[in-house]
């Protein structure tokens, strides 16, 4: 590994080599993309590409040739994996599990995630074709897709401390965003409610006293505890705190249907909801973690 100051190496990635796949079929398009953290360059190819034991044929993917930055670098993947509809795709490339659900290898049309709480608990887990009900308790609380792209539907309402926050509002369930993201005012006003400085670290000690915030899903309030949107970490052996929410950028005023989703519920959210993703009826269902 490269050697860089006295904090970081370079994480090691496996690479893919076409030369010495006998599956390989060459596409040769040009790709490009941009990401929230990075974007990369290169072109798109053609193999078999097996996930969790299920080989998947003529599957189309980019093989990354510039990334620019260092997010790639220290990040412990190899890539990304996009798990929404076809009509977001790069180049239209048919996603990998719309090809699981046409090549018949899951026996559903459904994934779903469960995100550990602890890093040091077991371990998330990715099911592919159905649900795991030993992450889950208690009945799915589903609604429906409003566009296919993102996994994208409606929000009745976020309530913090008596406060309605916003209400029928368009959001996205993402595993790919770690924070819970909303427009700035709404961001904002959370932020002040939980005392929070303008840099988002609140005092660790306040943490148990902090209020519940709801999130109504088809009628159903689904309920944030501090310990689920507050962070902790260990800086210079001491331990600070901070919000698990972020501005997306743009005020409640500008979102619209042409810039997309007012929320991103990422895995602050996830954390505590086991996310279900039916794209046979076109609906996202959320059951209490285990």
């Amino acid at each position: 590994y490269p050697y860089l100051g006295t904090l970081f190496l370079a994480v090691y990635h496996h690479k893919y080599y076409s030369s010495k796949s006998s599956t390989y079929k060459p596409i040769n398009t040009p790709f490009s993309i941009q990401y929230g953290t990075g974007s990369l360059t290169g072109f798109l190819s053609s193999d078999v590409v097996n996930v969790a034991g299920l080989p998947i044929k003529d599957q189309g993917f980019a093989e990354a040739v510039e990334q620019p930055g260092d997010t790639f670098v220290y990040s412990e993947f190899d890539g990304i994996l996009g798990m929404g509809y076809p009509e977001i795709s790069e180049d239209g490339v048919t996603p990998v599990f719309v090809n699981m659900v046409n090549q018949h290898l899951v026996e559903q049309p459904i994934f779903s995630f469960y995100l550990s709480r602890d890093s040091s608990a077991e371990k998330s887990e990715l099911i592919l074709g159905g649900s795991d009900p030993n992450h889950y308790e208690g009945n799915f609380t589903y609604v429906p897709v409003t566009q296919k792209g993102y996994w994208q539907f409606t929000m009745d309402s976020v309530s913090i401390s008596g406060y309605q926050i916003t209400e029928n509002t368009q959001a996205i369930a993402d595993t790919g965003t770690s924070l819970l993201v909303g427009p700035d005012n709404h961001i904002a006003l959370m932020n002040e409610l939980i005392e929070a400085d303008e840099n988002g670290f609140v005092n660790c000690d306040s943490v148990d006293e902090m209020p519940a915030i709801s999130f109504v899903l088809s009628g159903v309030p689904h309920y944030l505890f501090p310990h689920d949107y507050i962070l902790r970490d260990v800086e210079y052996d001491q331990q600070i705190c901070y919000s698990g929410f972020q501005s997306s950028g743009s005020d409640s005023s500008e979102s619209s249907e042409a810039s997309g989703p007012a929320w991103i519920l990422g895995d602050v959210f996830l954390r505590p909801f086991y996310s279900e993703y039916d794209m046979g009826n076109n609906r996202v269902g959320f059951a209490h973690s285990k």
